[in-house]
């Protein structure tokens, strides 16, 4: 909270890079942990592409990948995704042919993912929150998180973003 008296928006920025590590601690396998959270250690920041314009719920998505192999492809726009702008990676929420949501764990410079600052919310202008268009991203089966899981049992997740939100 410290930091969000300078600036509200501050405190906001690390919101979603926290959350996704949580997030992978919670429902990543070992091997990926291992790979993700060396990529953290490492300075990698995670933004995000979670949130879409016009659903009714926050959990209705239209966005969705495809299996390619050793890859998916990504398709679709995201809306209010704080810190996409200068992150690493943009985790993307992106639903499989069964409806479960998986976080497409994006490199932020891949063909296709285009990162707009056109964010102008009164007192979050310094949030780099923005539009995410994605087309035909291709993700590495090994960022592909599955997120879903994280619903299975009850977690500390959510708290931790709500937390940081409040902030």
């Amino acid at each position: 909270t410290i930091i969000s008296a300078a600036d509200p928006s501050l405190g906001q920025i690390p919101q979603n890079h926290l959350g996704v590590v949580a997030a992978i601690r919670t429902v990543s396998d070992e091997a990926q942990k291992k790979l993700l959270f060396a990529e953290v250690l490492s300075g990698t920041r995670f933004g995000n592409a979670f949130s879409e314009f016009g659903s009714k719920r926050a959990a209705d998505f239209e966005t969705k990948f495809v299996d390619a192999g050793d890859h998916v492809v990504v398709n679709g726009q995201k809306f209010y995704s704080s810190g996409a702008l200068l992150a690493h990676l943009v985790p993307i929420v992106a639903l499989d042919d069964e409806g479960r949501a998986w976080y497409a764990i994006a490199d932020r410079g891949a063909p296709g993912l285009t990162v707009i600052d056109d964010w102008s919310s009164f007192g979050q202008k310094t949030t780099l929150s923005g539009t995410v268009l994605l087309d035909n991203v291709k993700v590495p089966k090994t960022h592909l998180v599955p997120g879903y899981k994280g619903y299975d049992r009850p977690t500390a997740d959510g708290a931790i973003f709500q937390i940081i939100q409040a902030a």
